[in-house]
């Protein structure tokens, strides 16, 4: 072949074949992986908090009850305010008007 660039996709396609044959493979190294991985955040985490994702997840559902509450808790507080500011002006506007 004188001067011409022969593309041999052979090895091409047999490489892409034996990677879709291999998925499965592929998949559970990658998952594998993906679980070390996981797993050393996790253990990481617990050292660096010195606890568990238990124990953080535990935490976590305690401090929002207790958020929550404080929300109605001050929700509860600014209503008794608002009547309280309501009556004090209603007050006010019969002493303007000499009601007393």
């Amino acid at each position: 072949m004188g001067g011409l660039i022969e593309f041999q996709t052979g090895p091409i396609a047999d490489i892409g074949s034996q990677t879709l044959n291999q998925k499965a493979v592929w998949d559970g190294i990658w998952e594998s992986t993906k679980a070390r991985i996981s797993a050393t955040a996790a253990e990481a985490l617990d050292a660096a908090t010195g606890s568990s994702l238990e124990e953080r997840g535990q935490e976590y559902h305690r401090k929002s009850v207790a958020y929550s509450q404080q929300v109605q808790q001050q929700g509860t507080a600014v209503n008794q305010i608002g009547g309280i500011a309501t009556e004090t002006n209603a007050r006010m506007v019969s002493t303007i008007r000499g009601g007393g």
